[in-house]
């Protein structure tokens, strides 16, 4: 063993919450999506897309600092672009496309029919569950991979327009246009309004980690299932979120990426949260800042670099897409070259409090995803979800937001598929 050569490769491939990122932000592209532009960070590509003189889609790839022009490749005017299980989702009035090559083509995998003929908007996942949100009041589950659906009725007589939707396990937070957070706690069957007292409502939903973030024009807040509330999570957002507003938020691995302003004067600012609670500055050098001229409109983030669309309204040659680096990395070591097979081992140390680490190996290049359930198959934490090279991998596991008892790891890859227990102590 001592005469083994030993090759250590650094891959970029779980992201680990720093507390202040000391990199400049640069502009990529002066390419426009429009103001209502969105950004998918997926695999090992990034998408930019949205209407602006027609549809755009423009595909980044950083490994040669390149776009690729995409638009006329789309058979529709997606409205969400969602990664999920290896592949591309998108959505455009009652259909569900895929693509299987990175944007370069899609297809038509499934039709649905929206009550109150409205449209599909958004795409999201609970785990290994689809769902699809309706500009009404339907919402569409789907178990396999989008191939058919099942459509859950908003139980109210008035018409809704259903803008988001967040789900875990039995629970689901939807936001209704004009009237805030909907909660159902028996997976959409009944339904009751809960906004934050006294009259701040609700204006976007997220999952993350098994918790539901809620976003608002008064901060951010995470709902509190047992009490029936929502619990203040702004520390760290201008005057703890006071008039500032949450114009995107978005995750990758156990972290959170907040796009924003402030009311007063439109600031532009970026933010981290590993706890969707409290928030840290992301170093603002390089964007805009002129105060009212524009905003950051959309965030998003790989293990690489985080990402974001700067629209100037009345400063439009500041428009476009800009990165910044996110530094972290975690060590891989190979000894004596690849491995010749699937492996997931235990972790260590178990039972453990609150780090441990896990080590998996893959023999081929291919989509790996490794997540985090807890004892009733609820997930709670992705830890990978991306295109990996063959080799053995190293992941921490931080678990300090959880309470103590049985968890489950899970890694998915195309052609392996291992589950294995651990136990957290507090």
């Amino acid at each position: 063993m001592k005469n083994m050569k030993r090759l250590c490769i650094t891959f970029l491939f779980v992201l680990i919450f720093a507390t202040s990122i000391s990199a400049q932000w640069q502009k990529i592209s002066e390419l426009n999506i429009g103001v209502t532009g969105q950004i998918t960070a997926y695999g090992s590509y990034v998408y930019f897309y949205g209407s602006q003189s027609g549809f755009k889609l423009y595909r980044y790839d950083e490994s040669g600092e390149n776009f690729t022009d995409l638009s006329s490749n789309t058979p529709s005017e997606f409205s969400h672009i969602f990664g999920f299980d290896g592949k591309l989702y998108a959505c455009y009035l009652s259909n569900f496309y895929t693509s299987t090559d990175n944007g370069e083509t899609w297809n038509v995998l499934s039709t649905v029919s929206v009550t109150g003929n409205g449209a599909v908007l958004r795409i999201t996942n609970d785990g290994d569950i689809l769902y699809g949100i309706s500009n009404r009041k339907s919402i569409f589950k789907s178990i396999d991979k989008g191939n058919t659906w099942q459509e859950i009725i908003i139980n109210d007589p008035n018409n809704l327009s259903l803008v988001s939707l967040a789900v875990v396990g039995d629970k689901y937070v939807g936001v209704i246009l004009n009237s805030g957070a909907w909660i159902s706690k028996d997976a959409g069957q009944t339904w009751t309004v809960n906004n934050v007292s006294p009259s701040i409502a609700i204006t976007a939903v997220y999952n993350f980690n098994g918790k539901i973030i809620g976003q608002s024009f008064n901060g951010i807040y995470v709902y509190d299932f047992d009490a029936n509330t929502w619990v203040a999570g702004s520390a760290g957002l201008p005057s703890d979120g006071t008039f500032y507003i949450t114009r995107s938020i978005s995750q990758f691995g156990g972290t959170l990426y907040l796009g924003g302003s402030t009311l007063i004067g439109s600031q532009s600012s970026v933010f981290t949260s590993t706890d969707g609670s409290s928030w840290n500055a992301v170093n603002l050098e390089g964007i805009p800042t002129t105060n009212g001229a524009g905003s950051v409109n959309f965030v998003a983030a790989n293990s690489q670099n985080i990402f974001c669309f700067y629209y100037g309204v009345f400063d439009p040659a500041n428009t476009g897409f800009y990165k910044i680096e996110y530094s972290n990395t975690t060590a891989v070591n190979i000894i004596n070259g690849l491995p010749a097979e699937y492996n997931l081992s235990q972790n260590y140390p178990n039972p453990f409090n609150p780090s441990t680490k896990i080590n998996f190996s893959i023999p081929e290049n291919e989509f790996v995803s490794l997540k985090i359930f807890n004892a009733v198959g609820e997930q709670v934490q992705e830890l990978v979800n991306q295109n990996l090279s063959a080799g053995s991998y190293t992941v921490d596991f931080n678990a300090g937001d959880l309470s103590s008892g049985i968890y489950f790891y899970s890694l998915t890859g195309n052609n392996f598929s291992s589950i294995k227990k651990m136990i957290l102590i507090k």
